[in-house]
C-alpha cells in the first residue's frame, strides 16, 4: 500500500508528464529533472519538466 506522500509524488509526476506531452510539439524531447538537497533544513526535492524549446532558449 502506498503512503499519502507516495501517492502525491506519483500523481504530481503523472501530471507533469501529461502536461509535457500535451504542450510539447511532436518530435521534441521532454526532460524530467529531479534534484534533492538534503544538506538544507528541511531537505528539499525539486521535480521539473522542460522541452527542447525550454532547453535551447528558443
Amino acid at each position: 500500500m502506498m503512503t499519502h506522500r507516495e501517492k502525491w509524488i506519483k500523481s504530481s509526476l503523472v501530471e507533469l508528464l501529461n502536461n509535457g506531452c500535451k504542450y510539447t510539439p511532436v518530435g521534441d524531447k521532454i526532460v524530467l529533472t529531479l534534484r534533492h538537497n538534503s544538506s538544507e533544513a528541511p531537505a528539499k526535492t525539486i521535480i521539473a519538466t522542460s522541452n527542447s524549446a525550454d532547453i535551447s532558449g528558443t
